[in-house]
């Protein structure tokens, strides 16, 4: 459960970065 929640949290951080660094 803890590295499934860990994973996702990766995703998401990493798709957020991907998007500023675009609009960027």
């Amino acid at each position: 459960m803890r590295a499934r929640f860990a994973v996702i949290a990766f995703f998401a951080l990493t798709a957020l970065g991907c998007e500023d660094d675009a609009r960027d």
